[in-house]
């Protein structure tokens, strides 16, 4: 990728891990509790022929998730 496209996704990606942080500091619970339920509440919100990232780490339709118990 051009170097210009991963700083910007290294600079989201710092801003996301910084938020999920302080949600997990405020809730009382772990940083990968908040990236996880963040995650399925994303794939939640896709429409069912979007592509996502399950909990297995493999792309799918959304409709087809694996998503955690």
């Amino acid at each position: 990728a051009e170097p210009s496209l991963k700083r910007k996704v290294d600079e989201i990606n710092a801003k996301r891990r910084g938020l999920y942080q302080k949600l997990a500091n405020d809730s009382g619970v772990s940083v990968a509790q908040v990236a996880m339920v963040t995650g399925m509440k994303q794939i939640e919100k896709a429409g069912p022929n979007d592509m996502v990232v399950d909990i297995t780490g493999t792309w799918v339709r959304a409709k087809d998730a694996v998503l955690p118990e």
